[in-house]
């Protein structure tokens, strides 16, 4: 029924007074149907509220001007059902102000107080939720009668009338839909407390529901609360729906909130890391072991190394592992023949899409093998990766992703010659590369005659091994686009640490060495481990003899650049000859770069983009994007807000606006921003002028909306609807009446929009 007023009985056709009109079937209007006009004073009560309605819309500016079709007038949805109070986008300048009011709100509402969580049966997870009853619940309104809690993000919350809402509820990756429906709590939740705590819950929230599993009638499977959710962790400042490319590293925790891609990711990572483990253990019976990684020399690779000094013994210095090799080959001399280790390594070098100063490397030592069965094993462990990954982009739904087909890695991979594809290329012969001091001016000069320039890009004086690299590099590396290939038999210039015999077809001194190459990128490298101690001390003179007549060659001043390490060219590692002498069995070496296996796996352009907080400027950049530098910031008028500033600025001037509960249902004037109680913000005046964007207000289970190709206009139809409304009012005998019909005309239409069909 109507409420009793004196427009309710005459609405109705009620009481004394003049009955309705028959054209004035307005309590179930079709959708944006005109009204024809009535005789009766109760009748043009209506009408004028209803002008007023359609007219005088308070608007909220969203920013995207995409959300609505252009040159529509406003009209009052009367048959639209679901009311969504998230605002899609926001300027950064608002967020100061707009965490201000959702504190204050919070406040109010005694809201805001992270309590600790209260079990009211047993706690799941989402995505166990799923796995244990989405499949014993197929029809609507079905239930088993178990009770459980879940909690979770808030991503959307809807609203159905004043007794029902759904909210989305996603936590590590998995999604699932909470129905809130009052009729079904069994907790004595009261309609005022119900509506209070459906609007006090927004996009970003941590909620706590305890329910049922159920269905709706559209079949989605979702937990039906039987206690008011408990909001465990608000969120107080705006969530985005997406962050701008040059944002994104700098607000990492936001990204990975809002960029799917970007979290199923890291998710890949997590797969891969976890079954390289497995099959290390389970398909070449390994054990995992940890070795330091801040020692007295950095070891196991030619690289620059991070140092620094420790105040335990302050005149040593210490450096940070290059790699964990010449540890873990300790360790196979100890009797620990099957090892791995996987974990972070640095390297204090250039950074671009492929490299970073700070990396995950994955080794492992198998005693009593040869090159040819560590690269069998290699084959069949990224063919086993590769479906492993797929298996788990499909069970997880991360259709983001784009990784290379499984069935590559199954295939017979092409297995490149290191020597003789250059010599190919070239037309010619390389020249003699052991025991020939001249190597490289040949080899220079080689290529000035076949007109390459490869050599171009390399600073003065470069070792023969990093020459040989970038010719590597132009033309045995392009062959793996697109597929995974094997390239072997390095020069043994290339590989101090590998075993080294004669190639019988180009009669060069080679390694026993295998590196993989997918599109371009090197992934993994082996090779057979030097356990001669002699040939060992052999090699590494060899290196520091070629390392100081780089040196002494290099112009007065001159600074060697390159992937050459810090150590004084008479360097010799006696330490590690040493352990050799203990009996290092016959042993097959295998390191790869997790990051770049991950990019592989993942499609990611980017090493930093399979990094949980980027590369190694990015996360430095991080310690610049704080609260108190974005405050100096600001000061200096150099950067927008990114941080938290409560309760300075803008935002203790929203917390001075709002005193009381009474104050959250006005709006509150901070600076340029209008803020409803509700989370939408006007941007006074700034907007004005601006053509076609989508404007929406929302209040209870009405939406308003219009598109204007100006926002001043549509604020001027809105003031002189008002000013019309206050004539009309006026034309009655006494105000007091007049005011009791408009309180009546508001009943009426709340009640006719909260039961409408």
């Amino acid at each position: 029924m109507l409420p009793e007023s004196a427009l309710g009985r005459a609405l109705t056709g009620q009481g004394p007074g003049p009955k309705m009109a028959p054209s004035l079937h307005f309590l179930r209007p079709y959708a944006f149907q005109p009204l024809a006009p009535a005789s009766s004073p109760s009748g043009s009560a209506y009408i004028r509220f209803y002008e007023l309605a359609r007219r005088n819309i308070q608007v909220v500016c969203q920013r995207n001007s995409s959300t609505a079709p252009p040159n529509t007038i406003a009209r009052i949805r009367t048959r639209t059902p679901y009311v969504k109070r998230d605002v899609e986008a926001y300027n950064p300048e608002d967020r100061g102000a707009l965490t201000a009011a959702r504190v204050k709100q919070l406040q109010m509402a005694h809201a805001l107080l992270y309590p600790r969580l209260k079990r009211y049966a047993k706690p799941l997870t989402i995505s166990n939720f799923r796995k244990e009853y989405e499949k014993k619940i197929k029809l609507p309104s079905e239930t088993l009668g178990d009770i459980v809690t879940v909690g979770g993000r808030v991503s959307s919350i809807s609203q159905l009338g004043n007794k029902l809402a759904f909210v989305k509820l996603v936590m590590d990756g998995a999604m699932v839909q909470g129905v809130l429906n009052i009729n079904k709590m069994i907790d004595g939740t009261d309609m005022r407390h119900f509506t209070d705590l459906v609007r006090l819950i927004k996009r970003g929230d941590h909620i706590s529901i305890t329910g049922q599993p159920t269905r709706t009638q559209t079949k989605e499977f979702s937990i039906e609360a039987i206690h008011l959710p408990q909001i465990v962790s608000p969120g107080l400042a705006p969530l985005p729906y997406n962050l701008p490319e040059e944002s994104r590293m700098n607000q990492r925790h936001l990204d990975l909130l809002v960029n799917k891609q970007a979290a199923d990711t890291l998710r890949v990572r997590s797969c891969v890391i976890r079954h390289l483990r497995q099959w290390l253990e389970t398909k070449l019976e390994c054990i995992e072991v940890h070795t330091p990684i801040l020692a007295a020399n950095a070891g196991g690779a030619v690289a620059r190394p991070f140092t620094t000094n420790a105040t335990e013994f302050p005149e040593k210095q210490l450096a940070l592992r290059i790699a964990p090799e010449l540890w873990l080959k300790r360790l196979v001399v100890a009797g620990f023949d099957r090892i791995y280790e996987i974990g972070p390594a640095f390297r204090n070098e250039g950074i671009d899409s492929t490299h970073n100063p700070e990396f995950t490397m994955c080794e492992f030592y198998v005693s009593h093998i040869n090159l040819e069965q560590v690269m069998q094993d290699t084959r069949e462990m990224f063919s086993d990766l590769a479906a492993a990954v797929a298996k788990f982009r499909s069970d997880h739904n991360l259709e983001t992703l784009q990784p290379p087909d499984p069935k590559l890695f199954a295939k017979e991979w092409q297995v490149v010659d290191f020597i003789p594809a250059i010599n190919m290329e070239l037309g010619s012969a390389l020249p003699r590369l052991d025991n020939n001091p001249n190597a490289v001016q040949e080899i220079i000069k080689l290529l000035e005659a076949r007109g390459k320039d490869w050599h171009k890009s390399l600073p003065p004086n470069p070792s023969l091994s990093k020459l040989l690299d970038r010719i590597a590099g132009a033309v045995l590396e392009p062959q793996s686009k697109g597929k995974p290939i094997f390239i072997t038999k390095h020069p043994a210039c290339m590989s101090p640490l590998a075993k080294t015999f004669t190639c019988p077809i180009t009669k060069q001194f080679v390694s026993a060495r295998a590196e993989v190459f997918f599109d371009g990128n090197e992934l993994a490298n082996m090779y057979e481990e030097e356990n001669s101690p002699y040939v060992q001390r052999l090699k590494f003179v060899d290196q520091a003899k070629a390392k100081l007549a780089q040196q002494q060659n290099a112009a007065p001043g001159e600074q060697l650049l390159g992937d050459e390490d810090d150590e004084p060219a008479h360097f010799i590692d006696e330490q590690y000859v040493s352990v050799l002498e203990s009996g290092l069995p016959p042993t097959a070496g295998w390191g790869c770069g997790v990051d770049r296996l991950v990019m592989m796996f993942t499609g990611a352009g980017r090493i930093s983009e399979v990094l949980p907080f980027g590369n190694l400027r990015n996360v430095v950049g991080l310690a610049s994007t704080g609260p108190q530098n974005q405050e100096r910031k600001k000061e200096d008028g150099s950067g927008s807000d990114s941080g938290s500033i409560l309760p300075d600025g803008a935002a203790g001037a929203a917390e001075a606006q709002i005193s009381s509960r009474e104050e959250l249902e006005k709006t509150v004037q901070v600076g340029k921003e209008t803020i409803f109680p509700t989370g939408e913000v006007v941007r006074n005046g700034s907007n004005a002028g601006k053509a076609g964007p989508s404007l929406v207000i929302e209040r209870e289970n009405t939406i308003y909306e219009s598109v204007s190709d100006d926002v001043s206009a549509a604020q001027a139809d809105g003031a002189t609807a008002t000013n019309n409304g206050d004539a009309a009012a006026q034309e009655t005998d006494k105000p007091a009446d007049a005011n009791r019909q408009k309180r009546a005309a508001d009943d009426a239409l709340h009640y006719i929009m909260g039961n409408m069909p």
